[in-house]
């Protein structure tokens, strides 16, 4: 059985302390044995939950599972940047559009830059040729 060192509290702040010491359940009871807390069976999970919200989960253990899941978590991470793809979709256009932007700048200075050199060319042809 875990001890919980944090009061029931209800509302919101519930839901952070109770999540502070669900973490702290799983780190204590899979850390030490050299375990990472995503190895937790949905099963140990179910136990776990119920002794912090003293209710079982809503969520089915398929639920949990799928839920747990690596691709999951990428999938909700709604950051800037991603990973989740609408996000990585969002940002990607973003870069995308900053590309074209600067590649359109680059090629202005690029064409400037060629037609300095040609009329510095030009110049200095112009120069030798009346010095001769």
């Amino acid at each position: 059985t875990v001890q919980w060192d944090r009061p029931v509290v209800t509302g919101a702040s519930f839901t952070r302390a109770a999540g502070a010491a669900f973490s702290e359940s799983i780190s204590a009871l899979y850390s030490p044995a050299g375990y990472a807390a995503s190895a937790l069976p949905p099963e140990d999970f179910s136990r776990l939950f119920a002794e912090v919200a003293g209710r079982p989960p809503r969520l089915a253990l398929a639920e949990i599972q799928a839920l747990a899941t690596p691709e999951h978590f990428i999938e909700v991470r709604t950051l800037p940047g991603g990973p989740g793809k609408a996000a990585l979709a969002a940002a990607l256009a973003v870069y995308t559009a900053r590309l074209a932007e600067l590649s359109v700048r680059h090629r202005v200075a690029t064409d400037r830059e060629t037609a300095a050199s040609e009329r510095l060319a030009a110049a200095v042809a112009a120069l030798i040729a009346e010095a001769a």
